[in-house]
């Protein structure tokens, strides 16, 4: 009987034993989880930017982005791609593209999403140039007609005195008239500089207490810095341009084109120190006030405007900051 019993307890010890596992074996049978998935970088783009070039495919290049470029006047290029603008019908035309500008995939390019393109002026201009050169041609076919009269055979026939007075008082017409059109009209940079002033003294007004400037202020991820805006105020950034880094321009009205806001803020080359100039130094010079800041690659910001804006110009110096994601 005992040992029976001591059979059946042993039996009992044994299918306990083949039943469990040690810990590191059930370690062993869990499947190792999946790492989580990197979170994907958000690209940051700057918005309201505006170059001007030449339209052209996008061609081969390491930029597997974008449907053309822009080439811009030194030849350098962007990239372009747009979901509402047919930048087909704008191939080897000079235009004016402004939209969303961020960094390419591939490092050293940028990429620009059109959200408007206009043909340059400049086409226009033309236009107009070749109207008045047929308008001087017909001129100079009419003044010839006499000449070809007065070579007939036939004798000119003496004018009567009624003829005479009607030539004089024709003839003074036209001495008058001449003098009419010889005077100077008004140019259209007078008039953009009359407008231009305007808003100048419109901003001078202004209440420029902290409390008056928005958060957040304009950033650009591309350059890497900020600037607050005015509660009053519109701005455009030009981005890179031929004279500066980058460009952006201030104003209380919307600003269409190059050179419209009376306050501009630029990141050039070279340091302070080439222009005698301190970190956040703002200073007068004739007409004009400049805020001078500090910047990498051997660059500065320059923040320029009329005197007549020295406060703005003084709070944008000191304000203007570190872009940080």
């Amino acid at each position: 009987m005992k040992s029976s019993l001591k059979i059946f307890v042993l039996s009992a010890i044994l299918l306990a034993g083949c039943g469990t596992s040690s810990p590191e074996e059930e370690v062993a049978k869990t499947p190792p989880k999946a790492p989580a998935p990197a979170a994907k970088k958000e690209v940051r783009e700057t918005p309201n930017v505006t170059y001007s070039g030449t339209v052209a495919p996008a061609g081969i290049s390491i930029y597997q982005e974008g449907s053309h470029r822009l080439v811009l006047s030194d030849d350098r290029f962007i990239l372009l791609e747009s979901d509402s603008v047919d930048l087909n019908g704008y191939v080897d035309e000079e235009v004016k593209v402004t939209g969303s500008v961020r960094p390419t995939v591939e490092e050293g390019g940028m990429i620009m999403r059109v959200d408007n393109i206009t043909l340059k002026k400049q086409k226009i201009a033309d236009v107009e140039g070749e109207t008045l050169e047929e308008e001087s041609l017909e001129e100079s076919e009419s003044s010839e007609a006499p000449e070809e009269e007065q070579t007939s055979s036939e004798a000119p026939e003496e004018p009567s005195n009624e003829d005479e007075e009607e030539a004089e008082e024709e003839s003074s017409e036209e001495e008058n008239g001449n003098e009419e059109e010889s005077e100077d009209p008004v140019s259209e940079e007078e008039v953009l500089s009359a407008e231009l002033l305007e808003i100048i003294e419109s901003m001078a007004k202004d209440d420029y207490s902290p409390e008056r400037w928005t958060q957040p202020q304009y950033c650009t991820g591309h350059i890497g810095f900020c600037v607050p805006i005015h509660k009053n105020w519109w701005y455009k950034s030009f981005g890179n341009t031929t004279s500066h880094l980058w460009h952006l321009e201030l104003s209380n009205k919307k600003i269409e084109s190059l050179g419209d806001g009376p306050i501009v803020v630029k990141l050039v080359a070279g340091s302070i120190g080439s222009k005698k100039a301190t970190d956040k130094q703002v200073r007068v010079q004739a007409n004009t006030v400049i805020g001078f800041r500090a910047w990498d690659d051997n660059s500065h910001f320059e923040i320029v405007a009329d005197k007549s804006l020295e406060n703005p110009v003084k709070y944008l110096t000191r304000e203007l900051s570190k872009f940080e994601e």
